[in-house]
């Protein structure tokens, strides 16, 4: 049974279609067992790999939020394809605060990822414009309807990226 913290011995194996005159060295390859979040965070890595490379993608597109969620990704992708294949971008809004875009752009930095800044308030404005007559009297709240209407504009600007990039 294999317990985590311990080594591990791999197996070689050798064919012996022919009598080798010297005994061949083998070297034991040892390493370490991971643990489940070095697991995690390598099986990610290996599915960002694999989905970019069956997918014939250049580069990757991450939209940038100052939170842990995007600087997760942002992480994985740069280690696996590192920094000069990945792009962040930043889509700031009224709901986004001061600490939120210093946190993206440090991250950026740090990555030293090429990033883009792209405000999305006038954008979400004309679109929220042009759909309120057909929700008229739907809600009374409109600030969750504002939120709603940002995060479809980050999709669609980071889909857009992606298409101009990635092919």
């Amino acid at each position: 049974m294999l317990v985590p913290g311990e080594k591990v011995l791999h197996q070689v194996n050798l064919s012996l279609t022919s009598a080798p005159k010297k005994k061949p060295s083998i070297k034991n390859n040892i390493s370490d067992f991971l643990d489940s979040r070095g697991e995690i965070y390598e099986a990610l890595k290996l599915g960002l790999k694999d989905y970019v490379k069956k997918n014939h993608f250049k580069k990757v597109v991450v939209g940038l939020s100052g939170g842990v969620d995007s600087a997760l990704v942002s992480i994985i992708s740069t280690d696996v394809l590192g920094s000069k294949n990945v792009i962040g971008i930043i889509m700031p809004s009224e709901f986004t605060s001061k600490q939120s875009l210093k946190d993206a752009r440090q991250l950026a930095k740090n990555l030293k990822i090429e990033i883009h800044e792209i405000p999305i308030g006038q954008l979400a404005a004309v679109y929220s414009k042009e759909l309120k007559p057909h929700f008229k009297g739907k809600k009374k709240d409109g600030s969750m309807d504002k939120k709603i209407v940002n995060a479809f504009m980050q999709a669609l600007i980071v889909m857009y990226n992606l298409l101009e990039t990635s092919f």
